[in-house]
């Protein structure tokens, strides 16, 4: 069989333009451009899910987190992978983002206090944003696996998993769909 392209021969490339790399596809950054793939398909996934509910319209600003969400996983990944400087997206800043994500927490935090640990499910939307909040850790994970030169976006990433959690939980709430408890 013949090998065509370069990804044929085990490389790919991270960034663009001016920034691009062809580095091995086992490498670090390759990981973390990965994890950031996962992560919006996985907010793709609850976004239509949200959508879908019988529900919608009580779920519609959760669905606009959702949506903010995969477009900041997106721009997170631009400036980290293209080592692009802060100013270069408009009223881009680390803090910024962090006070959103902490605005989001704190409005959609549910009602009922955790008791027990919660598994997730309760509901398929709920479900959906649980595997949201796993897929964002494996973008931190391997974040933390990359030699970048400052940590900027680890806080960002740790609390915007915290913010799914909330959001599964809010959404079984909306939908009146039990928490599975342990």
């Amino acid at each position: 069989m013949a090998r065509g392209s370069s990804g044929d021969r085990g490389t790919t490339i991270v960034g663009s333009g001016h920034a691009a790399n062809r580095m091995p596809k086992n490498h670090v950054l390759v990981e973390f451009s990965g994890a950031l793939d996962e992560a919006q398909v996985a907010l793709g996934f609850a976004i239509v899910e949200s959508q879908a509910q019988e529900h919608a319209h009580q779920l519609s600003e959760l669905t606009d987190c959702l949506v903010w969400m995969q477009r900041q996983i997106f721009a997170s990944g631009t400036i980290v992978l293209k080592n692009a400087p802060m100013d270069a997206i408009a009223d881009w800043s680390w803090d910024k983002l962090l006070e959103e994500v902490e605005r989001c927490n704190n409005y959609f935090a549910p009602t009922k206090p955790i008791r027990d640990f919660i598994l997730p499910g309760g509901s398929e939307l709920a479900a959906r944003i649980e595997f949201v909040r796993v897929a964002i850790r494996r973008v931190e994970r391997s974040y933390c696996a990359c030699s970048f030169p400052d940590r900027d976006a680890l806080p960002f990433y740790n609390r915007l998993s915290k913010l799914a959690f909330t959001l599964a939980r809010h959404s079984n709430e909306v939908l009146e769909a039990p928490e599975t408890l342990l």
